[in-house]
């Protein structure tokens, strides 16, 4: 699969997030299911499942409804919050997926804006007490929170995977704060909150300063929320993601910034992964080298677990750099002297070697 845009990226690791955590036998709930994409995946990944849809929009609702793959699918003409009762909904006719409960500013020139009344419901008050639900996607552009909120049992109940995306631009016409959306996931239901990436590559999940700082600079727009993980329970989501990349090809810059990110677990989880080939084909310029006035070069490698880098030192090819590497928080720094930089390609492998192993953790383009 080719991915062009961050939009599919988002799609399509929602979509590898799915297929590593359920079952056939999994209950899942869709909060928008808009023309049904995520739907169609809980059901043929867990058609044993007993799953419910939600969706406001009537002619959305009545194609979900004609499609003979949802006939197992709970369909509800509905919007879902923290209230129940009855609600205006703001339907964007020329870009139906910004349509809301609540009035915006919108991404498209000149929104056509239909008012129209839905019903609207709590999730606590339509699955059964004691009905253990796997999983739950949201995408109702910015009322995330007061459908978390109307859920708070279900979720208490189940501690179930919930994918939803939120960010400025939206979720503040509802009031919710990055602050607000930490305190009532992490601090009130016991769920860690992490980015769709961070989790599939075993990162721990984000602090309360880390959520707002994202939400600040407006870089991701979708989370996961879950039960705190167990380190093998990491290493799994590691490895899985690492056989899916080196499955296809990315078309985003930035996928050797992830590859740095992944670490050393690379060797240990994937032996063949072609980390040179991929460098041949995205790169970046410049990151993770600072020229000193000292004739040496600082570099650094953001690590996925910085542990498994206790005696390590880093290698430009076949040159190791000057000194062991030190390591601080993620981050592993060490010099190298400037006529290494200079005498290697502009494509150059990094290789850390811990533990006695020399292990590729990522490329380099390098243009001092």
């Amino acid at each position: 699969m080719k991915i062009n845009n961050i939009h599919q990226m988002y799609d399509h690791h929602t979509i590898l997030i799915m297929r590593m955590i359920l079952s056939k036998n999994s209950s899942c709930v869709d909060v928008g299911a808009h023309v049904g994409s995520v739907l169609k995946e809980i059901v043929d990944l867990s058609p044993l499942g007993k799953h419910y849809a939600f969706e406001p929009i009537p002619y959305l609702l009545n194609g979900l409804k004609s499609n003979d793959e949802f006939q197992c699918v709970n369909l509800y003409d509905m919007a879902l919050s923290d209230q129940s009762g009855e609600d205006t909904f703001f339907l964007v006719k020329n870009a139906l997926a910004f349509s809301g409960l609540k009035q915006r500013r919108y991404d498209c020139s000149d929104p056509e804006i239909q008012e129209i009344k839905v019903k609207k419901s709590r999730l606590d008050d339509i699955i059964p007490v004691g009905h253990k639900i796997d999983f739950i996607k949201i995408d109702v552009e910015g009322g995330e929170l007061p459908v978390l909120r109307g859920a708070e049992r279900v979720i208490r109940e189940s501690m179930p995977f919930i994918v939803f995306e939120s960010g400025l631009g939206a979720s503040e016409y509802y009031g919710t704060t990055s602050s607000s959306l930490y305190e009532f996931l992490t601090d009130n239901c016991g769920l860690e909150i992490n980015s769709l990436d961070g989790y599939l590559t075993g990162s721990s999940g984000l602090t309360k300063n880390e959520l707002i700082d994202i939400f600040s600079k407006t870089e991701r727009y979708y989370f996961i929320t879950h039960r705190p993980l167990l380190d093998h329970e990491r290493h799994r989501n590691f490895r899985n993601y690492i056989l899916d990349i080196d499955s296809r090809l990315y078309s985003l810059n930035e996928l050797p910034a992830n590859f740095l990110q992944l670490g050393s677990q690379l060797e240990a989880l994937l032996p063949r992964a072609q980390v040179r080939d991929w460098g041949k084909k995205q790169t970046f310029v410049g990151k993770g080298v600072n020229i000193q006035p000292d004739g040496t070069s600082a570099m650094w490698i953001k690590t996925a677990n910085v542990s498994l880098f206790r005696d390590a030192y880093v290698y430009f090819g076949d040159q190791r750099a000057a000194g062991r590497a030190t390591i601080q928080g993620e981050l592993i720094t060490t010099t190298i002297p400037n006529e290494v930089i200079e005498n290697v390609g502009e494509y150059e492998v990094v290789i850390v070697e811990a533990f006695g192993r020399r292990t590729t953790v990522g490329v380099f383009m390098v243009k001092p």
